[in-house]
Formats: structure tokens, sequence, C-alpha cells
């Protein structure tokens, strides 16, 4: 790795044939780094990080650096740029306040792309194609001013895994539909549920794993998505979420092969904590922790429809 340190513009121009692996932190004056970044001074960088350089305004343009592979920039507030072009790219990192370089990425090669800027109101992710033909993994945190996002399906037609962390979901976006490629969805600590459920589950035949912890918005999700859009689910997690309100009853995520219910006030269609492990059985556990009573899927469907016609 090579920390470049300094507070001037000067002397950055010498050629670094065998330089792989770049860091520039730190640099309080450092406004440009687009002579130092030239393809022919750094043929073969594939790695470039760039942190808590206050006084940077832009990036260059990366069209003939071949060999790139990973840009982190974080904490450099003052980039303004007209996009961030990168064919060759294929993981990109915006993290803290990274100016607008999130409003237009342009890196059709990416892979895995994270962003968390608390200031962002948008993400605009355009190329001349349209999509992102590889991209597979997208992070976006800790956008709590978040108003619009590009059509998710549209853009990634390939995406398999997608967390979403501590931001508001843009409720001007009610019909967001979720790539059908995708195979994990994550939400954490995120607003206005309400604003992507349930319509965002549409299609969405190969998902395997969906987690949902500590976020808010009225959650109800019809009994019948769970065998016609959620098929392929094996693993869902629903925790300390203050409005699930239903999942559609316990014999629609009977088929399911982990399912994960805790600190969720509002949810009565199963006794809390629920933890149901494999095809056949449910665990039943109490409200301090401990287990109560292993039972057979279908016996506790026959219990629990007993008890509902006893109480009607």
């Amino acid at each position: 790795m090579t920390d470049v340190v300094g507070d001037n513009n000067d002397n950055i121009g010498s050629n670094f044939s065998s330089l792989t692996k770049l860091t520039i932190g730190k640099c309080h004056t450092l406004s440009s780094i687009e002579q130092f970044l030239h393809p022919a001074y750094v043929p073969g960088i594939k790695i470039i990080e760039i942190q808590y350089c206050h006084r940077l305004v832009s990036l260059p343009s990366f069209r003939h650096s071949s060999c790139l592979e990973e840009l982190k920039v974080c904490t450099c507030p003052n980039i303004n740029s007209s996009s961030l072009y990168a064919p060759s790219l294929k993981k990109l990192e915006l993290k803290e306040d990274c100016g607008n370089l999130a409003d237009n990425i342009d890196c059709s090669s990416l892979t895995y792309l994270h962003i968390s800027q608390s200031h962002s109101t948008s993400i605009q992710l355009q190329i001349s194609a349209g999509t992102f033909p590889s991209l597979t993994e997208l992070t976006i945190t800790n956008c709590s001013k978040l108003q619009t996002v590009d059509d998710l399906h549209v853009s990634f037609p390939l995406l398999t895994d997608l967390l979403i962390s501590h931001c508001q979901l843009p409720n001007g976006q009610k019909g967001m539909k979720l790539p059908a490629s995708l195979k994990s969805l994550e939400l954490l600590g995120c607003e206005d549920l309400s604003a992507w459920f349930p319509r965002c589950l549409e299609n969405l035949a190969s998902l395997m794993f969906m987690k949902v912890h500590h976020c808010k918005g009225e959650l109800s999700i019809p009994g019948h998505m769970w065998s016609s859009n959620l098929a392929s689910l094996r693993l869902l997690q629903i925790h300390g979420c203050p409005d699930l309100v239903s999942v559609g009853g316990p014999k629609a995520i009977a088929g399911i092969e982990k399912v994960w219910i805790e600190r969720c006030p509002k949810f009565k269609e199963l006794k809390q904590p629920v933890f149901e492990s494999g095809f056949r059985e449910i665990n039943v556990v109490c409200l301090d922790g401990t287990w109560a009573y292993t039972c057979l899927i279908s016996m506790f469907l026959i219990t629990t429809a007993r008890i509902h016609m006893h109480n009607t």
C-alpha cells in the first residue's frame, strides 16, 4: 500500500509504473489529483482510496485507467464533478460526505456498489446503456434524507444482494419494484416501510433470504405472496418492527424453512417470539427467551384453528 501525504499540488507528476494500490488521506489543502492519477504516471493502478481531503473539488475521468478495479472515497465534501466515469471499475464505495459523486455514477462494469451519504436526497445511476449489467451487490446506508432512487429493477437486472440500512425509503415511490434476480434482501433501521411494501415483493421468485430489523411504517404481507411471489424463500427474519401487522397467518409461512419474528407489538397472528425451524416443526419460545414446547406444524395449525373457533 502506498500513502500519499502532502499539503500542496506541486511535484506529484512522478512515474509510478509498478504502483497498484494508492491511499490518499488527510491532505487538507489538496484540491486536485488529476495530474497524479494520469494513466501515464500510474498505468497499473488497481485500487484507489481517498479519505478526508476536505478541499478536493473533483476527480479525474478514469476513461483510460484500464486496470482500475476498486475506488473508495470517504469524507471529501467539496467534490463537484459532472459524473464519475470509470468503465473498468468493479467495486465502488462512497461513504460519509462525498460531494455530488453519488448523483451521477457511470461505471458499467461495477459488481459491487456501497453508498453511505447522510446528505443525499437522490441516487441517480446512469450509464449510456441505461443499466448496470454486471452489478450483483448494492448497499445503501445512512441516507436519511433520501427522496428518490432509480428504478432498481431497471438499473440492476442481475442484482442478487440488496442491503438498505438506516435510510428513509422514498414515500413518493410506492410502486417501487425490485429486480427479479434478487436472492437476499436486508432492510435495517429504515423509515416508512409502507412506501414500498408489499408491492416491492412482487415477482421475487429467486429471493432466498429476507431480513427486516428495527424498521418503521406499516408492514402487512398478504398470505398468497409467500407461495406465488416468494416461493424460493428459505429464511425470514422480522425483528423489532413496531408496525408489523400481518404475514398472512401461520399457514402462509409454514413452507419457509426458518422463520424468526420477535418484538413486533402489533403482530398478533403468532405468539412471540416465534422461531420456526425446518419444514416440520415450530419451536415456541416464551417472552423471557426460555423454550416452551415444540410441535409439528400440522398440529400447530390444527390447535390454532380450534382455539380460533372456540373464541368465535
